[in-house]
């Protein structure tokens, strides 16, 4: 049992630093267009990982999977993101003033998620107490839907190949995290029962 106990404090420990790096890498690519070029996308980008950040180090630790393939497409899924550039040179697909409330949505909607989970908040799979108010009411996974809303804005922001090839692989990988969450999920009785009524994953009558 204190093997296991140690694993897992290890496992989380690695996981928060991995965060910290990721972030600090974040900080640091994007420094001019959040804090000297003032781009309000990137900066409303910048403001989801620090709140993933902040809700990381205060969670309160659940039952978590110790599956190496869990682990994989959570941590993947989650701070891959933060490998995107934003590059002021090209050309946006849409004006900011569609983007810039399409990001900010999917801010909100995040944070409401997170706010709604408090310390229960995770980002490896794991058993924990099931949430059913506020956005987790219209789909099963809000918190996501606000990553790919807000994912989506800084995309047709700043359209390069290179964000397309990242953003790619991380909702490739946060597919496999839901599946991944919804398989510790549904042995529990209130989950199945939540979330006979709340039929949609991730994008209201879409998926």
């Amino acid at each position: 049992m204190s093997s296991l106990m140690a694993r897992t404090s290890f496992i989380e420990l690695t996981e928060r630093l991995f965060l910290l790096g990721m972030s600090s890498y974040f900080i640091h690519v994007n420094y001019a267009p959040v804090f000297v070029q003032h781009s309000f996308v990137a900066f409303l980008y910048l403001t989801e990982a620090l709140f993933d950040t902040v809700f990381t180090l205060c969670r309160k630790p659940g039952k978590i999977s110790l599956s190496k393939e869990d682990w994989t497409v959570a941590v993947l899924g989650t701070y891959g993101s933060l490998l995107v550039v934003a590059n002021p040179g090209v050309h946006p697909l849409a004006p900011l003033f569609l983007c810039g409330p399409l990001a900010l949505t999917g801010l909100l909607l995040s944070l409401s998620a997170k706010l709604s989970l408090r310390r229960s908040f995770g980002i490896i799979a794991a058993v924990r107490p099931i949430k059913t108010s506020g956005p987790y009411r219209l789909v099963r996974h809000p918190m996501y839907f606000g990553y790919l809303l807000l994912n989506l804005a800084f995309l047709m922001q700043y359209p390069t190949l290179w964000n397309l090839g990242v953003l790619s692989f991380t909702w490739g990988m946060q597919f496999l995290r839901i599946r991944a969450e919804e398989r510790l999920l549904s042995t529990q009785v209130p989950w199945q029962v939540w979330s006979s009524g709340v039929r949609w994953k991730l994008i209201p009558f879409v998926f």
